[in-house]
C-alpha cells in the first residue's frame, strides 16, 4: 500500500516504446498490459488504434494513465493493412 510520502518512480524507459511499429509489437486484436504504470503501452495503442486493457494497482498512476490516454490522439495516417 502506498503512502502520501512516496515519490512516484519514473520508467527509465517510458516512451521508449513509442518508436516501435505497434503492428511488430502486438497481433491484431486487443492489448494487454498487466503492468500498465502511467499508460505508456495504453495511449500508443490508441494512437495505432488498438483496443487496450490495462491492469495497475496505484491509483496514482491509474490517475496518471487515464489523463495520457485521454491525451492521445489516433494517427489519420496509419492502417492496419497487412497485419
Amino acid at each position: 500500500m502506498e503512502t502520501k510520502n512516496q515519490k512516484i518512480k519514473k520508467c527509465p524507459h517510458c516512451g521508449s516504446i513509442e518508436g516501435f511499429d505497434i503492428k511488430e509489437l502486438f497481433r491484431p486484436g486487443v492489448v494487454l498490459d498487466p503492468f500498465a504504470g502511467s499508460c505508456t503501452v495504453g495511449a500508443v495503442a490508441k494512437k495505432h488504434r488498438r483496443e487496450f486493457i490495462g491492469i495497475e494497482l496505484s491509483e496514482e498512476y491509474i490517475k496518471m494513465g487515464e489523463k495520457r490516454i485521454a491525451a492521445a490522439q489516433p494517427d489519420n495516417q496509419l492502417t492496419l493493412e497487412g497485419v
